[in-house]
């Protein structure tokens, strides 16, 4: 995501969609991650409206959006990648995307990607409508701190 030509936000206060469109977009790049950006968006838009809460847990937030339109397996599919797999800590840092940058999008998109691999895109779309921790270690069948080390295990064998 970073890097990119574009750049977008979805406002749950307003339910606007922002994004910036690049002046030219003739390049096929640039208008393949226009495109990227505003289901990007759209998919935040979606999921906030099935439940607002998942706008405060920004790993799912993002981690979703970045999984849902393909961009994380572009990510994985590209040269580029990142390989300070997060503590549990880190990850739970509220400040964690600010600190990790492009890094945060691609963790949080491959933790998506692993709960719907492993537990099934019902179990994602479980949580998505109950995020509270209770409920997604009920769903997932363990702790959350047991989950994490699960998934960084699992990063870590790829």
């Amino acid at each position: 995501m970073i890097g990119r030509d574009t750049e977008g936000t979805y406002d749950a206060r307003d339910g606007i969609i922002k994004v910036y469109t690049p002046a030219n977009l003739s390049d096929e790049t640039t208008k393949r991650n226009f495109d990227q950006q505003i289901v990007h968006e759209f998919v935040h838009l979606i999921i906030q409206r099935i439940n607002p809460d998942v706008g405060h847990l920004k790993w799912l937030d993002e981690g979703t959006a970045y999984y849902a339109t393909g961009q994380l397996e572009e990510e994985m599919q590209s040269k580029n990648r990142y390989f300070d797999i997060p503590t549990f800590e880190q990850f739970a840092d509220p400040d964690y995307f600010d600190k990790a940058h492009g890094a945060a999008y691609f963790y949080s998109g491959l933790m998506v990607k692993y709960i719907t691999d492993t537990f099934g895109p019902d179990t994602l779309n479980d949580i998505i409508r109950q995020p509270e921790q209770e409920h997604m270690e009920q769903l997932l069948s363990m702790p959350l701190d047991q989950f994490f080390t699960k998934w960084h295990d699992a990063m870590l064998n790829k």
